[in-house]
């Protein structure tokens, strides 16, 4: 069995004036560095095997606070698999603004950054490399593995898009994904018909409520 936590970086001021930051290295703001240690807090009360985290400035400011406040973390893994969609020219401007522009027009196509398709390949493939490192965990005998992921919002509706529904779809229903929220998956084997099959169980969503209660 194995968990992974999938959790979106504390807020910057791009945040809070809705800018488009796409793979910009944004500092966390004061409210942000208050969520970030927020976070570690109740973190620090689960056991985690292994953090990852977005090698962009807000994420890895993030994973480094948790891995200081944290009991068992030896070191953070960065990695570019795990940054937000780059959206090119429209890094920095609004992102109202940008909504606007791409529900008008289907044939819309971001200027030097990710296409959409590339954005689900990458997501794919995070899935995939998250599950390997939760195989690998597990063969070294422990009885379930859990790793935490520091992120972006929208690479994390795209993995749980890949386990809710895996076909390539360019309109998924949105859900929220707040600053420093913790969306967790449960993976492991049941029984169907006779066969054991790979199960997942979304465990929460968007889960906030250490932002609010100590």
């Amino acid at each position: 069995m194995s968990f992974i936590s999938l959790i979106r970086h504390g807020e910057t001021d791009y945040n809070a004036r809705g800018i488009i930051q796409g793979q910009l290295h944004i500092p966390l703001n004061e409210q942000g560095m208050n969520q970030a240690e927020k976070l570690a807090r109740r973190l620090s009360r689960e056991r985690i095997d292994l953090l990852i985290s977005s090698d962009l400035l807000r994420a890895k400011q993030t994973a480094e606070i948790i891995a200081k406040n944290h009991p068992t973390i030896a070191h953070v893994e960065y990695s570019e698999l795990f940054r937000e969609r780059s959206l090119g020219e429209w890094e920095g401007k609004d992102f109202q603004k940008y909504l606007k522009v791409s529900r008008a027009n289907k044939n819309f196509r971001v200027k030097d950054g990710e296409s959409h398709e590339e954005f689900l390949s990458r997501a794919k493939r995070a899935k995939q490399y998250l599950e390997k490192r939760s195989k690998e965990l597990l063969e070294t005998g422990i009885d379930s593995a859990h790793i935490a992921v520091i992120t972006h919002g929208g690479l994390i509706r795209r993995i749980i898009q890949e386990y809710i529904h895996p076909e390539p779809a360019r309109h998924f229903p949105y859900f929220a994904t707040d600053n420093a929220s913790i969306t967790k998956i449960q993976i492991h084997d049941k029984q169907f018909e006779g066969d054991r099959k790979e199960h997942v169980t979304i465990m929460y969503l968007n889960d906030t409520c250490h932002l609010f209660y100590e």
